[in-house]
């Protein structure tokens, strides 16, 4: 079969790409990483329902001077 350049259905068209926009710094949850969800006493989080200063050793995202140590 053959096709000419004329017959091609080619858009030469340049799309603009959108850009995305960087997260403020907003707090996130130690444990997974969600968002929290504020009341008027403590703030928890979405995902795991962790208070918002819970550190223990399975948190992920903890801050290393937080996380306690395991020894062997």
């Amino acid at each position: 079969m053959n096709i000419s350049q004329s017959q091609l259905l080619v858009s030469k068209r340049r799309m603009k790409r959108r850009v995305k926009k960087k997260m403020g710094a907003k707090s996130r949850c130690n444990h997974c990483s969600g968002a929290f969800k504020g009341s008027d006493e403590i703030e928890t989080c979405l995902m795991c329902g962790r208070e918002k200063d819970h550190v223990c050793s399975n948190c992920l995202f903890a801050p290393d001077e937080k996380q306690e140590k395991k020894r062997a």
